[in-house]
């Protein structure tokens, strides 16, 4: 349910209607200065943070940090177990900076995932593929309310003490009834969809503002050589 929440937890919201593309750029700046200086990620996460406080988001974020949290932890504490294995010193800053790199980079990349742009996505997709196009509808619509029944399904088989095979097997004759469903209605209009680009200035403004906040911090790192 968590990783609903964090994808799915709104609709069209007006933070999605800026540019994807800014946001993709946003997220390869970030992750060079992750990667230059995990310290440093307090640049890109402070704008994320922003952003989401902006839009009234900030339960996207919460349950983002959450989601990736486990990975992250995981990553760290298993670099910490190899070092004691191998008789090694233990960094506390480097296990630290693992963490931090893996956390704060999978953030980055949620936070695209979270404000993408279905507009400008599939317009971009039509430019290539019609069936692009279609694909990328049917899995924005599937997939957000077939994680919502999956959950759903699991709490209650879990009530009923239901053996966990049982629960899977629903779950991919649910699935097919979904798709099919999703399918069927979308397949009649599979040409007549023209995809039109949809901005908010306002939103784009302000994508453009932390693209160059980003991009100064990346400067300062190489040019006073942080690391």
């Amino acid at each position: 349910m968590l990783l609903s929440r964090s994808l799915f937890l709104y609709g069209l919201t007006e933070s999605r209607m800026g540019s994807t593309l800014i946001l993709i750029l946003f997220a390869i700046i970030s992750i060079l200065i992750i990667i230059n200086n995990p310290f440093l990620s307090v640049i890109p996460i402070t704008l994320i943070t922003i952003y989401y406080i902006r839009y009234s988001m900030i339960k996207q974020l919460l349950y983002g940090a959450l989601v990736v949290a486990i990975p992250s932890l995981w990553m760290s504490l298993s670099n910490v177990l190899t070092l004691y294995i191998m008789a090694k010193p233990i960094d506390i800053f480097n296990v630290l900076a693992i963490f931090i790199k893996a956390e704060v980079g999978a953030l980055t990349i949620l936070f695209v995932m979270h404000n993408i742009n279905i507009f400008e996505l599939s317009y971009i997709s039509q430019l290539l593929s019609k069936k692009l196009t279609f694909t990328i509808i049917l899995l924005m619509r599937v997939l957000p309310h077939f994680l919502k029944e999956a959950y759903e399904m699991i709490y209650i088989h879990k009530l009923k003490n239901e053996k966990m095979w049982k629960t899977l097997a629903m779950l991919f004759i649910r699935s097919d009834e979904i798709i099919a469903f999703f399918t069927e209605g979308l397949y009649l209009k599979r040409n007549h969809i023209n995809p039109k680009l949809l901005y908010r200035k306002h939103t784009l403004l302000i994508q453009l503002i932390l693209i160059i906040v980003n991009i100064a911090g990346l400067v300062f790192i190489k040019q006073f050589g942080i690391r």
